[in-house]
């Protein structure tokens, strides 16, 4: 009778112990491989894009020097860039790289004396 006890607290140890390494493992090394001290969120730029006149100007015009240089003045130096201008609102741009990116839209009329509607789409990446 003793036996079958001992081989009880036995087997409670050893779940005790599997217990333990489960919970190290699940708190410690895993959070390694997750976490990233970089966080990457939407940044929320054609908010600023859609209120500036001169950018309605540049769309209006086709101007991609002018658009590119107003995209590049709203991001952050650390991300690159890619956008699309089309009339078609189902145009996407290619050659994406495997990352995470964040895509804004903007529907823009026109300026205050021509009616040109335009879909502007900004693709941005973590460079």
């Amino acid at each position: 009778m003793k036996t079958n006890s001992k081989k009880g607290y036995v087997r409670t140890v050893e779940v005790l112990i599997a217990l333990f390494i489960t919970i190290l493992f699940l708190t410690i090394i895993i959070p390694r491989y997750y976490s990233s001290n970089t966080r990457v969120e939407n940044l929320k730029i054609m908010d600023l894009l859609k209120e500036d006149e001169s950018l309605r100007n540049c769309i209006s015009g086709s101007d991609a020097t002018c658009i590119n240089t107003k995209i590049d003045a709203q991001l952050p130096d650390k991300y690159s860039f890619k956008y699309t201008l089309s009339s078609d609102q189902t145009v996407v741009a290619e050659g994406l790289p495997a990352k995470k990116v964040f895509v804004e839209a903007g529907y823009f009329a026109g300026n205050t004396t021509t009616y040109s509607p335009k879909t502007l789409r900004v693709y941005y990446w973590l460079r």
